[in-house]
């Protein structure tokens, strides 16, 4: 299935609606791995593929670059990213075919 043909939803993210796309099954793999970091090493190397795989989900570059700088600002904090992405994980998406 390609990029263009996977479902979209919206969530907002601080004052702002964004479009994400469904996660895959191995990116939902990917956050439980994430998830289970416990070193620094492993926390970190986490934090790196998280926002990466967060990125990937992004519709639109420019609401990526949003979300991005709202953290190099400090106007946003990692775990504002994390319920966010808690959100588009438990969001009942439509099962393939029901679309």
């Amino acid at each position: 299935m390609g990029r263009n043909d996977r479902q979209v939803a919206a969530f907002i993210f601080k004052s702002k609606t964004v479009k994400v796309y469904k996660p895959t099954d191995g990116q939902l793999t990917a956050f439980s791995t994430i998830a289970a970091a416990k070193t620094p090493a492993a926390m970190s190397r986490a934090a790196s593929q998280f926002f990466r795989i967060l990125e990937a989900l992004i519709v639109d570059a420019d609401n990526w670059a949003w979300m991005e700088d709202q953290l190099l600002d400090g106007t946003s904090d990692i775990l504002d990213y994390v319920e966010f992405m808690q959100e588009v994980v438990t969001n009942d998406w439509a099962q393939d075919g029901d679309e």
